[in-house]
C-alpha cells in the first residue's frame, strides 16, 4: 500500500498570490465550523484508503482517496488501474482500509480528469447517504466530513450564469458545483484576488427554471488557484434575497441529482470503460 504523507487538515485559504499584503487572513479568521461546511477531510498518515472498482468480468481496479466526506470522494487512479468511467455513470465501489470493514456503495461519477502522469481523478458521488451510515463504523468516522448540504454539479442542460460583484467591480463566472448553502465557482485570477479581499461579494445567478435573475449576498470561505484561473467557495448570506431564492435552489439541487434517461438506461454497473 502506498501511504498518503501528511497530517489529517482541511484544507486552509491560500495566501499569496490571492491576498495581498495586508489584506485579512482568513484562513485564521472566523469560525472553524462555518469554513468546514466547504471542506472535505484530506486523507492522510495513517492506513491508505482505497476505492476499489469491480468490473463484470471479476477485473479489480483500486484507486488512493485523496479526500472524503459524506456526499462523495476523490479518488485518484494509476495508469495501470484506471478503470476509464464516465461522468454521470452509475455503479458499485468498495472503500477499504487496512483493519476496517470494507463499505460497499452505490456511487455517480461526478467529474473525471486525466493526470499528467497517465491515470485520472476522479469526483465520486455517494447516491445514498443512509446506505453510508449503516456502514460506518466509529473507526471509519474519522475520514469523513459532514457538510452542512451535500454538493451537486449541474449538468449541462441546467448550467447557470454567474455574476459576481464587489465595490468597484464584478466579473462573469462559472459554477463549478453547488448546494443550497453557497456555490463553487472558477474566476480569473485578477477577480479572485478582488473577491477574496472583499470577503463579501454580490451575486447574479440564473439557471433553467430560476424564474429569471437571483440576487444573492455571499461570504468568501475558501480559494484554491489553478493554472490560469481560481476556484472560489461562496456562502450564501441567510438574508432576505437567499429565503426568496432557496426553494428555487433546493428545485435546482432535485433536477440536478435526478439520474437522466440515459443514466437509467446504463444503471447496471460499472463497463469496459470509454
Amino acid at each position: 500500500m502506498e501511504p498518503i504523507p501528511g497530517p489529517t487538515r482541511t484544507i486552509p485559504l491560500p495566501l499569496a498570490p490571492l491576498l495581498r499584503a495586508g489584506a485579512l487572513n482568513t484562513s485564521s479568521g472566523g469560525s472553524a465550523k462555518n469554513r468546514r461546511r466547504f471542506h472535505r477531510v484530506v486523507l492522510v498518515n495513517g492506513p491508505s484508503v482505497r476505492i476499489e472498482v469491480r468490473r463484470p468480468d471479476g477485473t479489480r481496479l483500486r484507486g488512493i482517496v485523496e479526500d472524503c466526506a459524506w456526499a462523495g470522494a476523490a479518488v485518484r487512479f494509476g495508469y495501470n488501474e484506471d478503470p476509464r468511467i464516465r461522468p454521470d455513470q452509475v455503479g458499485v465501489v468498495i472503500v477499504t482500509s487496512l483493519r476496517m470493514p470494507d463499505i460497499t456503495l452505490r456511487a455517480r461519477v461526478a467529474s473525471a480528469e486525466p493526470l499528467g502522469s497517465g491515470g485520472a481523478r476522479y469526483g465520486l458521488q455517494f447516491l445514498d447517504e443512509d446506505e453510508l451510515h449503516r456502514q460506518v463504523t466509529p473507526e471509519w468516522r474519522r475520514w469523513f466530513s459532514r457538510r452542512r448540504a451535500p454538493r451537486f454539479e449541474p449538468r449541462a442542460e441546467l448550467a447557470a450564469t454567474l455574476t459576481v460583484s464587489w465595490r468597484g467591480g464584478e466579473a462573469r463566472g462559472r459554477v463549478l458545483d453547488a448546494s443550497v448553502a453557497g456555490l463553487g465557482v472558477e474566476l480569473d485570477l485578477e477577480s479572485a484576488r478582488m473577491a477574496v479581499v472583499a470577503r463579501e461579494v454580490g451575486v447574479l445567478l440564473a439557471f433553467p427554471g430560476s424564474g429569471g435573475t437571483m440576487r444573492l449576498r455571499a461570504s468568501v470561505r475558501g480559494a484554491k488557484q489553478g493554472s490560469a484561473r481560481v476556484r472560489v467557495g461562496l456562502e450564501f448570506q441567510d438574508d432576505a434575497g437567499f429565503a426568496e431564492a432557496r426553494p428555487r435552489i433546493e428545485a435546482w439541487a432535485e433536477r440536478s441529482r435526478a439520474p437522466t434517461r440515459s443514466q437509467v438506461a446504463r444503471d447496471n454497473g460499472f463497463g469496459s470503460g470509454a
